[in-house]
């Protein structure tokens, strides 16, 4: 299609999807288009919305009442067994996920909409939006993907019935929902809205069909097909009316559209909550027009009026839900939560019903085009003011009055919100601090009392702060639709986002650059820039005086490029370096060699980027130059016989054993053109299958390396060490701090990494936080080149330079099958009544060993994965073995297992951010059970998204690691730290994720890692 039939066609698939599609060649006629293509596909849509009939879905799958047909019918990891029902966008079925034999719902995106860009957009923003929130009432998307052309998304399956169905059979049985039942209902999915909208998500289309009653009564949200994530789109949402009109609020089908924010969800949850009570949707008689301009403009009763027996509370909750002005409607789903939750709990709610003064007032508003004298004189009857309030009204002079009142009353509502924020400021930060150490450690009963008042605290001042804030926009709207001079209503607009702001940076909320965007965007003098920026001034402390200090802000790449997605990178304090990609990878050089340092970073190799396996072909025999395949290549043939095996580099292996010694003909298809090799054996070949860190290792390549504040090409030298990182931080003139006196720099408040350097000290980064206003001040103390172990990374606090090492990853089954054939512990494991120290599970190791006696791996166990069914007991028999053994036992070092609060701190996250990597959760970051195809355990640092800004990897996933530290105080369990490979779980790969076990308890995806701690040098 052209862009002009791609507008008809999603314009129709609109007017379709809700419930209004005109005959096709009704719809062209009135716009007058002759187009005999579009209209046969505009055909097939009527056929399927509004005749319900025809179509298939690919793979055999009837779409309208038909089962799978075939046991092969499968969709990557999922098998569709049997359709559970269908919508506007798709057709759900439940289904089987293959890799772990459970049962999922799978939704398809229907075939004769896949053609359009805008029903393929929303298919994806679904899952987009879904698949960002983790609440017991909002349905977990597992997964997103496409087979063969079909668009699909695995949900987990919720046994039971739609609301739409269960009113449905009620009002056919004529016995009503009862109101307790509906209230309930409302106030868990009135719960789940406020998690969404806490992620950035409106979900716009909230009616009973997009909500499930599950066999144990619970009411769970889904379908987000039509949601907007805030981040991703404009700052403000004032568009045309999208979702289900019955439960459309007037924002959305305003004639000149309005603001849509989570109050839109909140009306139309109340109009849910309204049917369900009574049985009937107050506007649904007439033609889609009267019902709009009722939508617009009539009250409807209240739900005491229409059932009886409907407390007036219940009935008070639903109509400030359905007020039709934002400003009076509960400011966000959590009050209307609340207030639910104090019905069910027989407690008084917050809401008050409206006064006749007030119900007038609303009237008044609505109905503007009437008679001006009309609606002053109902407002003076009701005033008692006679007709010269209604003659003063008119006049011009009043008018500015009024405008000046608005702006007043914005002014006081401005003073009292900074005033709230103000006080609350340090009960804000109480709270957070409590919040999040609530999941991963005991609280004392005087910790508790102090959560629990700063909660109530933080809970009032947030609630009137809520109220302030919606009513604020609201008065700067109505100064604007008032005539208000130019830029009065902007001003307020920018003021209170500013507040907003603020309020976001002490607590810590991931949506700092929303309302730091909202301010610019609204007060384009920059009259408030100052202010926004707030800068501070840091001073460096450094034990050397001849070091350099380099300042990186962390920030997501979204902010460098809208695409860059919501992930923390690097960003030099003066600006990103030209000619280097805002998401490119890097090998990172931990150990200087040739005319290399440590701190630079190789960003390609013979032109290829950094990221993935490489294969590494020499031709030995014929003395060819080396040739280096990224990922990505094929090898297509080997001596003209076509290689069919997808997985290349395993045939390869077998192939090459098979004909050592006998010249080959091996053609390589790849990214950049076909590569053909005569050779022989693998040995004569000279081929290396493995990562970008094998190849620098190796040497002798071209390779591009950022060093010195440039991009240079050099030919890597042999043994080069490096580790790949996804956020390298480029040292340069951008991110240098100005030499001078005092070492002193002013910033904006944020999250910041310092990396302090100079020749025979080791490198330092330090992660800084810097508040608004004040002063801070950071203490480097750098050690002599070599003072760290191997493979442990320094941590040091910003404020005193107290510090300890931690290993850069897991420790590996490698290394511990060492351990564990040591002598001394062969004797324990043989003295021990119980299975203690080697590796076992149920399937498939079992303490095997060899001729010698000594414990092996089973054959499909890797040596390069991370320690695995290993107990808290044995993690601390091999720190203590590994302390017997370290160089500097004699001067006092010993290593353990860290802390909670130690693998925190390695962690480095962002003030707000929930994971190490920022504040969204993205399965492919890190190993999870849904990073690959089928979940397994993966060698360590195979994720270097997830490795933490000091140079910590596998912070996130690989393993679930042992701390030292207690489950709870008083209970015998031990904390493990982080998600792991094996489960999906968001909140796992949380900073403060985890759980806890018994000591001599051991699993499939818990492992540890050590820290070291020694005297200082």
């Amino acid at each position: 299609m052209d862009e002009s039939s791609e507008h008809l066609y999603d314009e129709y698939l609109n007017a379709a999807m809700s419930g209004q599609a005109a005959p096709p060649e009704q719809f062209l006629r009135e716009r007058g288009v002759e187009d005999a293509a579009l209209h046969e596909v505009l055909s097939a849509v009527y056929q399927e919305y509004a005749r319900t009939r025809g179509s298939t879905v690919p793979g055999g799958v009837d779409a309208h009442g038909g089962s799978v047909q075939r046991r092969s019918d499968v969709l990557g990891d999922f098998r569709l067994l049997e359709r559970l029902g269908e919508g506007g966008m798709g057709v759900v079925f439940l289904a089987e996920q293959i890799s772990l034999r459970r049962r999922v719902a799978v939704k398809l995106l229907r075939p004769e909409i896949a053609s359009s860009r805008t029903a393929a957009a929303r298919f994806e923003r679904e899952a987009m939006a879904a698949a960002k929130l983790n609440h017991p009432s909002i349905v977990s998307v597992i997964a997103v993907g496409e087979h063969r052309g079909t668009r699909y998304i695995a949900m987990e399956h919720i046994p039971g019935r739609g609301l739409d169905e269960v009113l449905r059979e009620a009002a056919a049985k004529g016995e009503p929902i009862a109101i307790g039942r509906a209230v309930r209902w409302c106030a868990q999915i009135a719960r789940g809205l406020c998690a969404a909208h806490e992620a950035g998500i409106i979900h716009r289309d909230v009616k009973p069909s997009n909500i499930r009653i599950t066999h144990d009564d619970r009411a769970m949200l889904l379908d987000f097909g039509v949601a907007r994530d805030i981040d991703a789109g404009a700052p403000t949402l004032t568009e045309t009316f999208i979702g289900s009109p019955f439960y459309a609020a007037p924002e959305q089908v305003a004639p000149r559209g309005g603001t849509i924010d989570g109050r839109t969800d909140v009306y139309a949850a109340g109009m849910v909550l309204y049917e369900a009570i009574t049985g009937k949707m107050p506007f649904t008689a007439g033609t889609l027009e009267q019902v709009l301009h009722a939508i617009l403009v009539v009250d409807p009763p209240p739900p005491g009026a229409v059932r009886r027996g409907v407390a007036r509370d219940v009935s008070t909750a639903v109509m400030k839900a359905i007020d039709k002005d934002p400003g009076r409607r509960y400011a966000s789903a959590r009050l209307f939560a609340e207030d639910l939750e104090a019905i069910l709990e027989l407690k008084p709610i917050a809401a008050a019903a409206p006064g006749p003064l007030s119900r007038v007032a609303r009237w008044g508003k609505r109905n503007r085009p009437m008679a001006a004298a009309g609606i002053t004189a109902a407002c003076a009857i009701v005033l008692g003011a006679g007709a010269a309030i209604a003659q003063s009204l008119r006049a011009e002079a009043r008018q500015r009055e009024q405008l000046a009142g608005i702006v007043r009353e914005a002014e006081r509502s401005l003073a009292e919100y900074e005033k709230l924020r103000g006080e609350i400021e340090s009960r804000e930060r109480v709270f957070k601090h409590y919040s999040d150490l609530l999941g991963a450690s005991y609280l004392t009963p005087q910790q508790d009392r102090e959560m629990l008042e700063a909660q109530r605290d933080v809970h009032e001042s947030r609630r009137r702060r809520e109220e302030l804030f919606y009513g604020i926009l609201e008065l700067a709207n109505a100064a604007e639709r008032g005539g208000a001079e130019a830029g009065a209503a902007e001003g307020i607009r920018a003021r209170a986002y500013f507040q907003r702001y603020l309020e976001a940076e002490v607590a810590g909320m991931p949506d700092q650059p929303v309302y730091r965007a909202l301010v610019k965007l609204h007060d384009p003098a920059g009259t408030l820039d100052g202010d926004v920026r707030g800068s501070t001034r840091v001073t460096v402390e450094v034990n050397v005086q001849s070091a350099s200090v380099h300042v990186f802000r962390r920030a997501y790449a979204s902010q460098l490029d809208p695409e860059g997605g919501r992930r923390l990178i690097a960003i030099p304090h003066k600006g990103w370096p030209d000619g280097v990609a805002h998401d490119a990878w890097a090998l990172r050089v931990i150990e200087d060699r040739g005319e290399l340092s440590v701190e630079d970073h190789v960003l390609s190799i013979e032109g290829h980027p950094i990221e993935g396996s490489v294969l590494l072909l020499a031709d030995v025999t014929m003395g060819k130059d080396r040739v280096v395949v990224p990922k990505g290549a094929r090898l297509v043939s080997v001596d003209g016989v076509e290689v069919r095996d997808p997985y290349w580099a395993e045939r390869i292996r077998a192939s090459q054993r098979e004909m050592r010694g006998v010249a080959h003909r091996y053609h390589w298809r790849t990214p950049r053109g076909d590569v053909n090799i005569e050779a022989g054996s693998l040995d004569e070949l000279g081929m290396r299958l493995g990562t970008a860190e094998d190849l620098a290792l190796l040497g002798g390549v071209e390779a591009g390396v950022w060093m010195g504040g440039s991009l240079r090409s050099v030919q890597l030298p042999a043994g080069l060490k490096t580790r790949t990182t996804a956020a390298p931080v480029l040292r340069g003139t951008l991110s240098l701090m100005e030499p001078g006196v005092d070492r002193s720099i002013s910033l904006e408040p944020g999250d910041y990494v310092f990396v302090v350097e100079t020749g025979g000290y080791e490198p330092l980064r330090i992660a800084v936080h810097t508040a608004r206003g004040g002063a801070h001040s950071v203490r480097a103390v750098l050690y002599p080149t070599g003072t760290s172990p191997e493979g442990f990374v320094r941590v040091a606090s910003m404020s005193d330079g107290a510090s300890f090492w931690i290993m850069e990853r897991e420790v590996t089954l490698g290394e511990y099958m060492e351990f564990v054939n040591d002598p001394a512990t062969l004797k324990e494991i043989a003295e021990s009544p119980a299975p203690i120290r080697y590796p076992e599970n149920g399937e498939e190791a079992h303490g095997q060993r060899d001729g010698s006696g000594r414990f092996v791996l089973p054959e499909s166990w890797d040596r390069r994965w991370p320690a695995l069914h290993v107990s808290w007991n044995d993690a601390m028999a091999y720190a203590r073995w590994r302390s017997e053994r370290a160089r500097g036992a004699a001067r006092g070092e010993r290593f353990s297992l860290p802390t909670l609060g130690q693998w925190i701190s390695a962690s480095a996250a962002a003030n707000g951010a929930e994971y190490v990597f920022g504040d969204t959760f993205h399965p492919k970051w890190t190993s999870s059970c849904f990073a690959r195809p089928s979940p397994l355990p993966e060698p360590v640092r195979s994720f270097p998204i997830d490795e933490s800004i000091l140079g910590v990897y596998d912070m996130a996933g690989s393993v679930s690691e042992w701390t030292g530290s207690r489950w709870q105080e008083l209970q015998p369990h031990m904390r493990h730290a982080g998600g792991s490979w094996a489960t999906g779980d968001s909140t796992q790969f949380n900073v403060y994720g985890g759980n806890g076990a018994l000591a001599d308890r051991d699993a499939g995806f818990i492992g540890f890692r050590l820290v070291m701690e020694a005297p200082e040098p």
